[in-house]
């Protein structure tokens, strides 16, 4: 009976676990690709929208392009990093249902990777901002306040 319970809750352990490197897979193929122009879905769609509403050139919407890019790239080794180790940790599961502090262990490095990944996004956001004058990051301080303001 407890040998079910543990089994049980490794799978739903291991499920819930397996959807973040699935978001994240998700997430890098949505606008991962420059659709012509400003056209698309994801990030190059909401490019667009800021093309418009912030009246960016074309030599700023250029850097924010390459700094997107840039982002991705130096993020792509660690998706593939935390794929891996969510495979490693169901593979160490299954080998051993009750071996939960190895498959802890390893989700412990994955999250050192998870924080590496988030430090380089922001390290990007920060570059996308100095791609922006004064009025511009003005204008974007009121759009994400009324964004936040839709979901209070």
């Amino acid at each position: 009976m407890m040998n079910r319970k543990t089994i049980a809750g490794t799978i739903v352990v291991l499920a819930l676990a397996c959807a973040v490197p699935l978001l994240y897979a998700g997430q890098q193929h949505r606008g991962a690709g420059d659709h012509g122009g400003d056209f698309g879905f994801g990030p190059m769609a909401r490019l667009a929208m800021l093309r418009e509403k912030l009246n960016l050139t074309d030599a700023q919407v250029d850097q924010l392009r390459t700094i997107a890019r840039e982002t991705r790239q130096a993020n792509a080794e660690s998706r593939k990093g935390i794929r891996r180790t969510m495979f490693a940790a169901g593979q160490l599961l299954l080998a051993d249902p009750d071996n939960l502090s190895g498959a802890q262990a390893l989700l412990a490095q994955q999250q050192a990777t998870e924080q590496q990944m988030r430090a380089n996004v922001l390290t990007s956001v920060s570059r996308a901002l100095k791609v922006l004058n004064a009025e511009q990051r003005s204008q974007l301080a009121e759009l994400l306040a009324a964004r936040a303001a839709r979901f209070e």
